[in-house]
This record gives structure tokens, C-alpha cells and sequence, in this order.
């Protein structure tokens, strides 16, 4: 793989963090709640015996540890990067934290701006366009029709500045 495309794959895997941070925060919750409702013993009903060399029954709480055990170490890794989310959310200024928290809301809107309500290329930009006027009118004091970015590639550019901060801070964690 070279240098182009492992920063692509690193990029994509941020940025898919990034957008779907409240949907993953959901998943890690939810799984978190059935690992800590998974007991260790034999008498356990939640795992099926698992054949190992042919017929042979597997060892039941031998499986079952595993499992915790790997089901423990996906969700520490969730939680690491749901944290790198936050710290990256937390140290943006405030007009580039409007801007991710209206990403944020396309995500939630996918939906309808898919089905033509908010239409552009790409689809997310006119509503983070026009409500970021007003968002940043509300920060200032100002008149939204003062705070109007005409150019799409400006939002681009918060974006990809996003990303490239979050990778960063990934690769310093050790998660890309």
C-alpha cells in the first residue's frame, strides 16, 4: 500500500468516526451493556458449545472468557476513539465546533436530504451553508446576510481540516 492510499484509508476511517460519533457512542453504550450483563461459568446459557477437533465439545467457560476477553478489547478500542471525537470536538474553535455540530445534524437528517429537501454537491454543504450563517450571526451579534460563505469549498476545507486534525491525533493514539 503506498503513502497516498494508507492516507486515504486512515482519512476515511476518521472521518467515518467523525460523522457517526452519536450513532457509535450508541452501539459502544449498548454493547457495553450486554458485556457487563455476561456472566463467567459454566452454567451460562449465553454461548453454544463450540466443536474443537472434529465432535469433541468445546470447553464452554474456556470459549466464553475468550469472548469477554475479545469483546473487551473491542470496546476499549471504541471507547478510544469515541474519546478522540470529544478531545477533537473540545479543542476546535468555536465557529469550526458549529460547523461539526452541523455535520453532525446532516448525519441525523441523512434522510431527507437524500430525498431532495436539501439538495448540493456534495449534498450536506447548503445545509451546513445556510444554517452556519445563522449560527455564527448568533456567536457574533451579527446579521446572518454578514456571516453568508459563498464558496462550498470553504465548508470542504473546515471538513478536511477536521479530518486531518482528528488523523493526526489518532495516529498519536495509536488507533490508525
Amino acid at each position: 500500500m503506498g503513502i497516498e492510499s494508507e492516507y486515504k484509508a486512515d482519512s476515511a476511517v476518521v472521518a467515518l468516526w467523525m460523522l457517526h460519533y452519536y450513532e457509535k457512542k450508541q452501539d459502544y453504550e449498548d454493547a457495553l451493556r450486554d458485556y457487563e450483563g455476561m456472566e463467567l461459568g459454566v452454567g451460562s446459557s449465553k454461548l453454544e458449545l463450540v466443536p474443537i477437533h472434529g465432535s469433541m465439545p468445546g470447553d464452554r467457560t474456556g470459549d466464553q472468557a475468550a469472548r469477554l476477553v475479545d469483546t473487551a478489547a473491542r470496546l476499549e478500542r471504541q471507547r478510544a476513539w469515541l474519546k478522540l471525537v470529544e478531545d477533537v470536538e473540545a479543542n476546535l474553535p468555536p465557529k469550526m465546533r458549529l460547523f461539526l455540530k452541523l455535520r453532525w445534524e446532516v448525519v441525523e437528517k441523512d434522510g431527507k436530504i437524500k430525498s431532495g429537501r436539501y439538495r448540493g454537491r456534495p449534498a450536506w454543504i447548503p445545509y451546513v451553508q445556510y444554517n452556519y450563517c445563522h449560527g455564527v450571526a448568533n456567536l457574533t451579534g451579527k446579521k446572518p446576510e454578514d456571516c453568508w460563505i459563498e464558496s462550498p469549498k470553504v465548508f470542504t476545507g473546515f471538513w478536511n481540516r477536521i479530518v486531518a486534525y482528528a488523523a493526526h491525533l489518532a495516529a498519536k493514539r495509536g488507533l490508525v
